[in-house]
């Protein structure tokens, strides 16, 4: 039997994070509040024991950090409108087979000519044909229409994704302009293009859609050798193989330790390029959840390695935890988050055992 005990604290406060989270979404508001006033006044007491103080603060911040959140993210577009919409793209994404080849998401800085009051800035998800322009470079796009999300499940998923409206154009009318200021992420991206094209043009299709599925985590090449490999896999049952998760992050770590275990530089050294190789890596592949998991889970260790101190990995995996649903108080209530923190915690207990 696995012991209580062997739990660190940062385990308790996620979990005092995720009740405050859950209050706040999944509860009726006035209820919510009280009870995080009754919290709150416990706080004050004085004979109240030390241990509870940070579980009881941690659910006041899960509360109070998804209030801002969802305050910062919540539906934008209240009545549908047609406008001209003028800001920066930040990715594109294409999509293959389908009405519209690609997606762009814009963070609109300026509207105009719109019939209703649009607070800006704001992350519009536009799908359309191909615009020739890149990651960076600003663009104006005339008579964009815009209407209110009426799926409150999808509606949520883009409150996840910080995504406050979509739209979808067949004939853009567009003008675009380079942006003057400097962007590394506008850099990354140009990078991570001109790479996925090299490789495209070296490497045979299905060994390629392979690669950017696993290593890069883009699905969107070649979609029928994807779904073939699926099935094929599916009927084999290893299909988890093919499912991207913090594996291949691990499979890279493993790599690069062992290449430079045999390689006679300093610790420090070792330590450093391997932690700037991992975040190269990072910056050039499409995150996940467990991705992130893994990312944040390889930067705590590295950082404890550094400075001498012992480390515990549920301990750092309940760190991790607590971070990402401090970024994202929305990812708690999606599949992605609960399995891959689920199933790490769950084969951690294991092992310790």
């Amino acid at each position: 039997m696995i012991a209580f005990y062997t739990l660190p604290p940062t385990f308790a406060h996620v979990m005092a994070l995720s009740l405050g989270i859950t209050l706040y979404f999944a509860t009726n508001i006035y209820w919510s509040v009280g009870v995080l006033v009754i919290a709150g006044a416990a706080l004050a007491l004085p004979t109240l024991n030390k241990t509870y103080i940070p579980i009881l603060f941690f659910m006041i911040l899960g509360f109070t950090r998804s209030l801002v959140y969802q305050k910062i993210n919540q539906g934008h577009i209240q009545t549908p409108t047609i406008c001209t919409i003028t800001g920066t793209v930040g990715t594109i994404n294409h999509l293959e087979k389908n009405r519209y080849t690609h997606s762009y998401q814009i963070n609109v800085e300026k509207i105009e000519e719109a019939t209703t009051d649009i607070t800006t800035p704001f992350n519009l998800l536009i799908y359309s044909k191909k615009i020739e322009i890149e990651v960076g470079e600003r663009i104006t796009l005339k008579r964009v229409q815009l209407k209110p999300i009426k799926s409150s499940s999808y509606a949520w998923y883009l409150i996840k994704e910080g995504i406050h409206a979509t739209a979808f154009i067949d004939k853009p009318e567009y003008t675009s302009s380079p942006n003057k200021a400097y962007s590394l992420k506008a850099q990354i991206a140009n990078m991570y293009g001109g790479l996925v094209e090299a490789l495209k043009h070296k490497m045979s299709k299905p060994c390629f859609t392979l690669f950017s599925s696993l290593f890069v985590g883009d699905r969107s090449h070649n979609k029928w050798i994807v779904h073939k490999t699926t099935d094929e896999f599916s009927r084999w049952g290893i299909l988890h193989y093919l499912a991207r998760s913090g594996l291949h992050l691990v499979i890279f770590i493993l790599l690069w330790h062992s290449l430079f275990m045999i390689i006679p530089l300093s610790f420090w050294i070792k330590q450093t390029l391997l932690t700037s190789l991992i975040l190269c890596y990072a910056a050039l592949t499409v995150p996940s959840v467990s991705f992130n998991r893994a990312l944040i889970v390889f930067l705590l260790k590295k950082g404890s390695d550094f400075f001498y101190r012992p480390t515990h990995f549920m301990h750092i995996l309940s760190t991790t935890a607590l971070l990402i649903l401090l970024y994202n108080p929305a990812h708690l209530f999606f599949l992605d988050f609960q399995l891959t923190f689920c199933l790490t915690m769950a084969l951690a207990l294991v092992n310790k055992k």
